[in-house]
């Protein structure tokens, strides 16, 4: 798992969008809800990678951090997986 130390500003930031929020919901069972990820995180990396920079909104990215966090999986990955799946469809 990533042991990456968040600042106290991003910490206050998750907290925020946790207490302000109704749109959370259960990930299920944690254990195929990581080997999942694990999955997509293979599937993923597999191939040749273009480096990209781009603006997230705070609140978006302090999500998609929370997201991959319950998911045992790095930010960066979820978003490929994102970007992948909707390019995909």
């Amino acid at each position: 798992m990533n042991n990456k130390v968040i600042s106290q500003q991003e910490e206050a930031a998750i907290v925020k969008l946790t207490e302000q929020s109704d749109d959370w919901v259960s990930v299920g069972a944690h254990k195929a809800r990581k080997m999942f990820w694990k999955d997509v995180a293979n599937r993923t990396i597999e191939g040749k990678r273009k480096r990209i920079s781009i603006s997230v909104n705070e609140d978006d990215l302090a999500r998609l951090r929370s997201e991959a966090a319950r998911s045992g999986i790095p930010y960066q990955t979820l978003i490929n997986h994102l970007i992948r799946r909707h390019v995909r469809q």
